[in-house]
């Protein structure tokens, strides 16, 4: 639970609900799976080999801080080898059993749920004229993130498994209203790679089997309905998305496509990166180099440009590896819900938001390294009782 809570602490603890709070939500989370990954290091007595994983990653990124280009990228390179690093590395160490995994899953959903909740009984606006909805105390980005994460899960739940049919349409109906919301806040990016990351589940994971075409049938029915009621209503976060969707453009689109194209004509220029937040000294908003917050927007180009060659080669290499592995271990739907998620916050990387802004994505980054081939009848199994046999073992059965 806390390391779904830290995963989207950046985007809650602005909230006027949590302003009593008197240590920063981030931090507090933060503690809290620290301690759970040495107790779990210290319980098993083991480090699993997928530990390294995001250690051997970061080692290519150390580029990057050979000059730090801003007082944003001093802040940027601290999170990222803090807190974003302690999410990866707890991916390793308390997503390792499937209650934990659950639980996981299951907060994802809660805390969508309680911000659908919140943005439909008391939400902000981004000015006084607009028709766009948001969380109060961030942007509708975050917000939207947040939602389609939980909306991801529920969708899942309701497909795959053995429910009753009441079951399936209360959670195709919280489903529905959670899509509806988050049509509302206008934010583009979030959408997109939600639908990219439930099509791609719906074409390539086992676990859908012979449910496929009638799993294509409810998505489409959900999403219908959930736009069919957002047309409805005096929203300008639809009238945003439909007029992306028809190929128009707009400020932040087009500012986006300058970004990256400002990165591509620098990336040959710095083979060892410009260190972290270089971005901001090369577009055009003055030449202070602390003038500026602006990243690409795109996770791949950031990192290239920034920490080097050989930390975007890496970073595109992990996620190929972590894809496949999705893919092959996803024959059930705990391992079909973090197969979505994780092609949703890989591609909403691409769109929106720094490397610390999408945790979630590196968390999920690092999780199909714990993941297995589903056994056939032929694989040997470990008798009842014997999984502490050896450390050998242990680690043989934390990496396959």
């Amino acid at each position: 639970m806390a390391l779904a809570v830290l995963v989207c602490a950046g985007s809650l603890k602005s909230h006027p609900l949590l302003a009593w709070m008197p240590v920063d939500l981030t931090l507090l989370a933060a503690v809290v799976v620290l301690v759970m990954g040495v107790s779990a290091i210290l319980h098993r007595n083991f480090i699993p080999l997928a530990f390294w994983v995001p250690l051997a990653f970061v080692v290519t990124t150390v580029l990057g801080l050979v000059e730090y280009a801003s007082a944003y990228g001093n802040e940027k390179a601290l999170h990222f080898y803090t807190l974003t690093l302690l999410g990866m590395l707890a991916a390793a160490l308390v997503l390792r059993d499937e209650r934990q995994r659950s639980a996981f899953l299951t907060t994802l959903a809660v805390i969508a749920v309680i911000v659908t909740v919140l943005v439909t009984i008391a939400p902000e606006r981004p000015a006084a004229w607009s028709t766009v909805v948001t969380l109060p105390g961030t942007n509708t980005i975050a917000t939207s993130r947040l939602i389609l994460a939980g909306v991801i899960v529920v969708v899942l739940r309701a497909m795959i498994g053995d429910r009753k049919p009441i079951a399936r349409i209360l959670l195709i109906m919280l489903a529905g209203f959670m899509i509806l919301t988050a049509l509302n806040t206008g934010a583009r990016g979030p959408i997109i790679a939600a639908a990219v990351g439930v099509i791609v589940a719906l074409l390539v994971t086992p676990a859908f089997g012979r449910r496929r075409l009638r799993s294509i049938i409810l998505t489409l029915g959900v999403v219908g309905a959930g736009g069919y009621f957002a047309s409805q209503t005096q929203n300008g976060g639809l009238d945003r998305i439909m007029t992306f969707i028809e190929g128009g453009t707009d400020t932040s689109a087009g500012a986006r496509t300058t970004f990256w194209d400002v990165a591509l004509q620098h990336i040959p220029q710095v083979p060892f990166g410009g260190g972290w937040g270089y971005f901001g000294r090369i577009v055009k908003y003055g030449g202070d180099k602390d003038a500026t917050t602006v990243y690409p927007h795109n996770s791949v180009i950031e990192i290239t440009l920034e920490a080097g060659w050989a930390a975007g080669a890496a970073f595109v290499f992990l996620a190929i590896v972590a894809f496949i592995r999705y893919v092959r271990a996803s024959d059930a739907a705990q391992p079909a819900a973090f197969f979505v998620l994780f092609v949703f916050a890989f591609a909403n990387s691409l769109v929106s938001g720094d490397v610390n802004d999408n945790r979630l994505m590196w968390v999920l980054l690092i999780f199909p390294f714990l993941l297995h081939k589903p056994e056939t009848t032929d694989s040997p199994r470990l008798p009842a009782g014997d999984e502490k046999q050896s450390v050998g073992i242990l680690l043989t059965q934390g990496t396959r």
